[in-house]
């Protein structure tokens, strides 16, 4: 009989202990790296990422986000979908994320029925959210920029208090996201995924890519489904690799930006 090795990943029960986990771990390693459509490039380490999640959960806590609340976030590639997914878990609230192309209709759908304690969405495209939004729920309504500048101090995502105030506790069947369905052939429907879901993902795919802390992701595929935050950035998190995250997706230019985020092979998604 062969002899299962020991897992040389952390112990962890949930995916919000996974990332404060992999923070202790690897603080001054690179986490992300984000490309605006601009060509600005950003860089935040895990240790400088965790600062930004702390506080965006503070803001979400300021807009009385609790614990088993859901949070709707209609928003393309940027780096605040990304702490506020980690902040919604550090909560243990959920997310709903919706395309950010979608019509008002189908916003106002899963907005009825999720009945978010919070909205978020882009500046660009909040007149079409509102309408959505607001028809189905009263619910205040953050608009952001989807670039760097989101995390700037004063911002409206980076709030007065930081979650190392808050004592928070969480379980692996708590609920973590609602992701709808295409709903080419009936109705959209809800799928609900756990704290453990993610964190079941996380260690397989790390496990499957032999994923290792100097290797790095190239993201072009949009956040809202469920790909890019599986495959991709929750393994990453696993094991404490990198994320180069493009704000949208080139054919043209995909090589380029490819080279130009210094992935390895190993490292891109197709």
């Amino acid at each position: 009989m062969t002899a299962i090795s020991q897992s040389p990943y952390l112990s962890a029960d949930t995916f919000s202990l996974l990332w404060d986990n992999t923070v202790a771990q690897h603080s001054a390693r690179l986490f992300l790296r984000f490309r605006d459509d601009d060509g600005a490039i950003s860089e935040w380490t895990y240790g400088e990422f965790s600062s930004i999640v702390d506080r965006v959960t503070g803001t979400l806590d300021e807009y009385g986000v609790d614990a088993g609340d859901s949070v709707h976030l209609c928003l393309k590639n940027c780096p605040a979908f990304v702490a506020l997914w980690l902040a919604i878990a550090k909560i243990g609230a959920w997310m709903v994320p919706s395309d950010p192309a979608a019509s008002s209709r189908d916003i106002a759908s899963q907005v009825g029925r999720v009945t978010p304690a919070l909205g978020i969405c882009s500046s660009e495209r909040a007149a079409d959210y509102r309408a959505g939004a607001q028809s189905q729920v009263t619910m205040p309504i953050i608009e952001l920029g989807e670039s760097s500048a989101d995390f700037s101090a004063g911002g409206a995502l980076i709030g007065n208090t930081s979650a190392s105030a808050l004592e928070l506790t969480h379980d692996p069947i708590d609920r973590l996201a609602v992701m709808f369905t295409s709903g080419t052939t009936s109705q959209p429907k809800g799928v609900v995924l756990t704290q453990g879901n993610y964190l079941n993902v996380a260690t397989v795919m790390a496990e499957a890519a032999a994923l290792e802390p100097h290797h790095r992701w190239f993201v072009t595929l949009p956040l809202f489904h469920a790909n890019a935050q599986y495959y991709c950035f929750a393994s990453a998190i696993r094991v404490g690799a990198s994320v180069a995250m493009t704000a949208s997706f080139s054919a043209s230019r995909w090589v380029e930006q490819a080279r130009e985020g210094q992935v390895p092979f190993r490292g891109v998604l197709r």
